[in-house]
Order: C-alpha cells, then structure tokens, then sequence
C-alpha cells in the first residue's frame, strides 16, 4: 500500500476539467496487511487547493473517523521562515529538474494544514 501522489490528482483534475480533486484510497479487513486508508487532495490554484485540502480533513475526521493529529501552534515569523525555506528549496529541486518530487515529499512530510498551502503557493503541482 503506497500513498496516492499529488500527481495522480492533478492528472483526474486535468483529464476531466475539475478545480478540486479529492481521492481516497482504502485496504480493508485485517488480512492481508498493511491495511489502512489515504486521502490525497489537489487545486488548480492556491484558493482551490485550500478548499481541497478542506474538504480532505473533514472527510478524514469526520466521516472516516481518523484519530486527530498533534496540534501544535505555529508563529507567524515560524510560518515566514517555514515559507522561505520550502521556497528555497523548491529552486535547488527546480535547477535539478526534480520540482514535482520535492513537491510530493514536502506534502508528505508537512502535516499541518497552513504548511499544506504553502505548497499550493506557486500554483499547478
């Protein structure tokens, strides 16, 4: 069981002409494992991509029952920091011509909300 890329999203969005696309994938039944669920989401901008990434938590809280994750405060000048340094790194990622991979990892890695849109600053994954 593999998490479904942001490309995969972009690619249904694209293919059949929607701003928002949300997928969930499930593996179900205790055999075989792994077995859990994932959801992914993706927006043509970054007011798609926020309300995608909406849509995504609720459905992953509220209707599948996901136990929350971690909260934890996040300081403007933390987030102006954050926001420089995946900037940054997008450009070195960028001049190696690998601008979606680092762009699928760091959504991986990021796992709160506002860390999530900063992704969706530049626009098309």
């Amino acid at each position: 069981m593999k998490p479904i890329p942001i490309t995969a999203a972009q690619h249904i969005a694209k293919l059949y002409g929607y701003d928002q696309v949300v997928v969930i994938g499930r593996k179900v039944g205790e055999n075989p494992d792994p077995h859990g669920e994932h959801v992914t989401t993706y927006g043509v901008d970054k007011e798609h991509c926020k309300v995608a990434a909406r849509i995504g938590e609720f459905l992953k809280y509220k209707v599948m029952n996901w136990a929350p994750e971690p909260s934890f405060p996040v300081s403007t000048d933390a987030a102006a920091r954050a926001t420089g340094a995946c900037a940054q790194a997008i450009e070195v990622f960028e001049a190696e011509g690998q601008v979606k991979e680092a762009l699928e990892y760091m959504r991986e890695v990021l796992l709160h909300q506002e860390a999530i849109s900063v992704q969706c600053d530049g626009g098309e994954v």
